[in-house]
């Protein structure tokens, strides 16, 4: 995921293809539906959260906050240059090593003793509505460039799966060597979110388009709170 990093930067782009509403209802007729597939990367700067219930914990990461971001979601127009749509995503790919020291460190009502390295396997669902306005630009050559913005809600749904290693113990349980996933941290909760990006409308009626969105806020419970950027590229079409 570094090197598709380099080529943007923080986390959540997401296509807008057929989000665009002049596009879906004078492009494609009185059909006002649509449906679109998203894809793209993200960055974050999660990381496991030094606040503990009771005890001491000193924590050191290395996090790759680099991921992946997917979603499926339909659309509809509600006039030339508005729309509402509605999706579902995914988050995944982001991972880091976390060296703990800890002395009767409480998290997520798991007892943390000793010198770890804490594997983290960072994942997200995502539910979220965007209101999308839309405009196009005529250049003088008669080309046209279409653009749009747009701000929504998303309720999101992460999951830290950690596994350790080293010389301690968790739960009560001595560990001197690597372990199976043994405790999933999840957070649930709901931000706003903003974003751009600009399409094309394709001779086939397809809707193609790339953008890029804001989540701030993110975590806070047992990850770090957060902001994600995403780029994302779209493909719509309408039915």
């Amino acid at each position: 995921m570094k090197s598709l990093f380099s080529y943007i930067t923080l986390a959540s782009i997401i296509l807008s293809g057929g989000a665009l509403a002049e596009e879906v209802v004078g492009k494609w007729g009185t059909k006002k539906f649509y449906g679109f597939a998203e894809y793209g990367i993200l960055s974050s700067d999660f990381n496991l959260n030094t606040t503990v219930t009771s005890g001491t914990l000193a924590v050191t990461s290395n996090v790759d906050s680099q991921g992946s971001i997917g979603k499926l979601g339909f659309g509809l127009s509600l006039s030339e240059k508005s729309a509402v749509e509605l999706y579902a995503g995914k988050v995944s790919g982001i991972s880091g090593t976390t060296t703990i020291t800890a002395t009767n460190a409480v998290i997520d009502g798991v007892t943390y003793n000793g010198s770890l390295s804490a594997i983290e396997d960072i994942t997200a669902d995502l539910i979220g509505i965007n209101l999308v306005a839309s405009d196009s630009y005529r250049f003088s050559n008669d080309s046209k460039m279409s653009y749009f913005g747009r701000i929504g809600l998303v309720q999101y749904d992460i999951k830290d799966e950690l596994r350790v290693s080293g010389t301690g113990t968790v739960g009560g349980v001595t560990y001197n060597a690597s372990t199976p996933v043994l405790d999933t941290l999840t957070e649930k909760s709901t931000s706003i979110s903003l974003g751009g990006g600009v399409s094309y409308n394709t001779q086939g009626g397809v809707l193609l388009s790339a953008g890029l969105d804001y989540i701030p806020n993110v975590g806070g419970k047992f990850i770090t709170e957060s902001n994600i950027t995403t780029l994302t590229f779209r493909v719509s079409k309408a039915f």
